[in-house]
């Protein structure tokens, strides 16, 4: 049955050493182990940078308990250090954020409203090992609204300006930096 709603998007790792090099194949091959009916994800980015496909992209995936109907999941190789698997690790190389970066701006173009997360945010796995909201900010994929904007600052100049006049004499005598 294919997704009515897609509302979320989950950046995850795979948890493994990089210098495994895995693929969707080898992937697929664990989860079917597991019990799932195929591949929990709807894409794979190997270590190269290379997009695999998972499951289709309406398809419910199989990657963040509770949230599975209504997102699609995204997978990079790669998660944890190279001689302890108990370490999690930001080791995912160039290339893999990359392909990410441009899998995301495709993604939310055909899903605007689609609000990109990674799976560490909705449970208490560290996975993808990253950070994946400063990430998105660094990459201006979502923009940090100002503070203040040019219209509320012009005006607050002006009122600055009007009660420095209003208030000349009581402030005269001091000193003027």
């Amino acid at each position: 049955m294919p997704r009515q709603v897609t509302d979320l998007i989950f950046v995850h790792c795979s948890a493994t050493k990089p210098s495994m090099d895995i693929d969707v194949k080898e992937i697929d091959r664990w989860h079917r182990e597991r019990g799932f009916l195929k591949v929990g994800y709807h894409f794979v980015i190997k270590r190269d940078g290379t997009k695999e496909i998972g499951r289709d992209l309406m398809e419910a995936g199989a990657h963040v308990k509770t949230y599975n109907h209504r997102s699609i999941g995204i997978c990079l190789v790669g998660g944890v250090a190279e001689i302890d698997i108990n370490v999690w690790e930001d080791n995912f190389k160039p290339e893999q954020y990359a392909t990410l970066y441009n899998l995301i701006v495709d993604l939310k173009e055909k899903f605007p409203e689609a609000k990109v997360l990674g799976h560490n945010e909705v449970s208490s796995k560290a996975c993808p090992s990253f950070n994946v909201q400063e990430w998105l900010i660094k990459k201006e994929i979502i923009k940090v609204p100002k503070l203040t904007t040019e219209e509320e600052k012009k005006f607050l100049e002006e009122k600055r300006e009007q009660f420095r006049k209003e208030n000349e004499e009581k402030f005269g005598k001091q000193r003027k930096e």
